[in-house]
């Protein structure tokens, strides 16, 4: 997985002020392949690294509004929560070890 693609991970992540443990299950992709992504022990394969970017870049693009109030971040947070939920579920590799 690319440098950059690690990048949006986390920040995607960051952004909807998500811990591992509730990205994962909201995109529904194990933990353990979560955390193997974010620190390139592994990289997905092809057609889920394309479901993946485009889903980083749409969390990322909703979320660079500068100018928010906390009310707002919250409503939109717990939108986009359940706009993405699941969206990767398909995604099942082994855990990385």
């Amino acid at each position: 997985m690319s440098q950059e693609l690690r990048a949006k991970l986390k920040a995607a992540r960051k952004k909807l002020e998500f811990t591992q443990n509730e990205a994962a299950k909201a995109w529904g992709v194990p933990l353990p392949t979560l955390i193997c992504w974010e620190n390139d022990q592994r990289t997905p394969a092809a057609y889920s690294l394309r479901m993946l970017n485009e889903m980083l870049d749409s969390i990322l693009m909703e979320h660079s509004h500068p100018a928010r109030t906390d009310a707002m971040k919250k409503t939109q947070t717990g939108g986009t929560r359940t706009q993405y939920h699941g969206l990767l579920r398909e995604i099942q590799p082994p855990p990385c070890g």
